[in-house]
């Protein structure tokens, strides 16, 4: 008897150590077919029977108990049945809402908050056509347009060859190469095109702003003044090449871009040559002049306000000589703010706890108000820093004007008198800022304001926006959010409607392309290889301590 007892056990280990390396050559085998396979970028009839025959072999371990335990595995098969339709209803509720998380760094695959709220008010069908040939290229563009296409149902879009659907390509000229993209406008009852805008690049930024220049159906034209030391337009690079010079980046050559890329025209003028604002003129903007405009420029711009003008100031404080660089008061442009009822006080904005932290006294941070011109912007925060700003303050508005601040400096600041700065630059001394804590506060750098006229009413007002910087539209210091405060301020002058501003960054979609073999072999690996491991796993468990309690 003893000598039974004592081989039962030997058997039994016998049995077990047996399974175990069953299980553990057929999980081998998967998993060599499996890598094998990741590796060749497709299943092939070698590993396709590696994996094939290492799961048969997994499952020979669990037969022989299969039918001992048959009311557990039909618990089992119940329970799993309940999850499985679980799940197909929570594939419908995400089919119906789907939710998705971008995680690349630049955010390559997802639409800006500004874009998606853009589209989610879209009331008018509109329809992109892109031309691609190569496989690739027809990825990346429905990756994009599938995202406009997921956010409103009113956007629809397809994608045509031209060298095989030509018939398609003749509808939009003779001659359609590959990456050219239309948008159109679509009647609600004919489902035609009624106009129709070209967009040059399959980006965000592109896309967005030609449905915005489609649905506006109007050109926007922004004169920009010239003559008083303003920033150029464009970078002139000829000059620096001559003179061996890398390129001075005090233009504002960035916005341009920007806004040739919006459908927004920039144009240069000449007010004491032309004598006059041009009747095609969207809005006129001042940047940062350094010189006063004489009486013929000011009597131009007073006429051009009269006939509800809209015109955009962006002015640094008056500071007389920085270095070499030669300023003047401005006196006359400063006239045609007040009668608005906006006042140009003679200081400039400082920051006296600055200097104990060790940062410059002359930086201040500018603080969004609730107001359009901010909209898609952080309230109450700063979303920029102004290097030299100056005061804008509500005055007495004359009649039928309306004044609205929209950006303010941090609570810490002070107004400091330019005559003190001007002796501070010339003599290159320390200046005395010793005001008191309770002399601190947030002063006013943005002011807008409308003036009605009775006879026309609302939209033949007189437009004007003041800031209290201008340097911050320079290539220099051009950033994202200033971009957007300045298309929101053209939006507000132009009376555009849905002027987008979206970020000055390219969104370039460099999407992973797939080949048929790698896409099999992910649906394999994650439809049916990790559920099988879960379950044969789940099975070896429930019967592991079931011979347990046995």
């Amino acid at each position: 008897m003893e000598d039974v007892k004592s081989t039962k056990p030997a058997r039994k280990s016998f049995g077990n150590n047996q399974q175990q390396i069953l299980l553990f050559a057929g999980m081998v085998l998967f998993l060599t077919g499996l890598v094998a396979t990741a590796l060749l970028g497709q299943f092939n009839i070698i590993t396709s029977a590696l994996c094939i025959l290492g799961i048969v072999i997994g499952s020979v371990v669990f037969l022989p108990r299969f039918t001992r335990n048959l009311p557990v595995y039909a618990n089992m098969a119940l329970y799993s049945f309940f999850f499985c339709a679980a799940a197909v209803v929570f594939f419908m509720i995400l089919q119906k809402h789907p939710l998705t998380f971008d995680a690349t760094k630049s955010r390559n695959f997802s639409l800006s908050t500004v874009t998606s709220n853009f589209l989610e008010r879209l009331d008018q069908p509109i329809r992109a056509t892109v031309f691609v040939s190569s496989k690739q290229d027809r990825n990346s563009a429905s990756l994009l347009l599938g995202e406009y296409s997921r956010y409103s149902p009113q956007f629809d879009y397809r994608i045509v060859d031209p060298f095989l659907e030509t018939g398609v390509a003749r509808e939009y000229g003779a001659e359609i190469l590959p990456g050219e993209m239309y948008l159109e406008r679509m009647t609600t009852d004919t489902q035609r095109a009624d106009h129709t805008v070209k967009v040059g690049k399959l980006t965000e930024e592109q896309l967005t702003n030609g449905i915005v220049q489609l649905l506006r159906g109007r050109d926007l034209t922004l004169y920009f003044t010239v003559g008083h030391g303003e920033p150029a337009l464009a970078e002139d690079k000829i000059t620096a090449v001559m003179r061996g010079q890398n390129t001075d980046p005090d233009n504002l050559q960035n916005l341009s871009d920007q806004l040739s890329r919006a459908y927004v025209q920039a144009v240069p003028l000449e007010l004491d040559r032309r004598q006059s604002v041009p009747a095609d003129a969207s809005a006129v903007v001042i940047v940062r002049p350094r010189i006063d405009f004489d009486s013929v420029e000011t009597r131009a711009l007073r006429a051009y306000l009269e006939r509800g003008g809209r015109v955009m100031f962006l002015l640094n404080p008056d500071i007389p000589q920085i270095g070499n660089e030669i300023r003047t008061a401005l006196v006359n442009l400063g006239s045609v703010i007040e009668q608005f009822g906006i006042q140009l006080p003679p200081d400039a904005v400082v920051m006296p706890l600055a200097k104990q932290q060790g940062q410059s006294i002359m930086i201040t941070p500018a603080i969004a108000k609730e107001h359009r011109i901010t909209q898609g912007l952080p309230t109450d925060k700063a979303i920029l820093n102004f290097e030299q700003a100056r005061p804008v303050t509500q005055g007495t508005a004359p009649r039928n004007t309306f004044l609205e601040t929209f950006l303010v400096s941090g609570p810490e600041a002070w107004p400091f008198p330019i005559e003190e700065l001007r002796r501070v630059f010339v003599t290159r001394t320390e200046p005395k800022i010793t005001p008191d804590m309770d002399d601190l506060k947030s002063i006013p750098l943005g002011v807008v304001a409308t003036q009605v006229r009775p006879a026309t009413g609302e939209k033949g007002a007189a437009k004007v926006m003041v800031v209290g910087n201008g340097s911050f539209l320079t290539s220099r210091y051009l950033t994202d959010q200033g971009w957007m405060m300045f298309m929101n301020g053209v939006n507000w002058l132009t009376d555009s409607g849905e002027l987008i501003a979206i970020p000055s960054a390219e969104i370039e979609n460099t999407p992973a392309i797939l080949t048929p073999g790698q896409r099999q072999f992910l649906f394999i690996l994650v439809v049916i290889a990790v559920p099988t491991l879960i379950a044969l796993g789940g099975l070896g468990y429930s019967i592991a301590r079931r011979g347990a309690l046995k």
